[in-house]
């Protein structure tokens, strides 16, 4: 709670919010910017490791089907899914990043 304007917190007690209030209408909309970035973060990585385990562990995905095609020396279905696997990335970060554009999400912006 250091990182909200402590004038909502003045607010809230004017308007008698119950703790319940507090909690959904003034601390939950001041962490979610900070929830979506850890998310967007979280995500990102997920999918790398995700990516770099098919690589050594599994005989499918797009990370074998790249080591695979690899020792078969057809880089052509290995840059298809080094172009996959970034369009994948991409749509996922697009995902996350429109998660941060949410109403709830700006809130915290405005309290400067």
């Amino acid at each position: 709670m250091d990182g909200i304007n402590p004038t909502y917190f003045h607010v809230a007690a004017n308007f008698n919010f119950s703790p319940f209030e507090r909690v959904t209408r003034l601390v939950l909309p001041a962490i979610i910017p900070e929830i979506v970035t850890a998310l967007r973060m979280t995500v990102t990585i997920s999918w790398l490791v995700v990516v770099a385990a098919e690589m050594i562990a599994v005989r499918s995905g797009l990370g074998f089907l790249i080591l695979d095609s690899r020792n078969a020396l057809r880089m052509d279905f290995v840059m298809d899914g080094m172009i996959v696997i970034g369009l994948v990335g991409l749509a996922l970060d697009r995902l996350m990043r429109g998660l941060g554009e949410l109403e709830g999400a700006r809130w915290s912006r405005m309290r400067h």
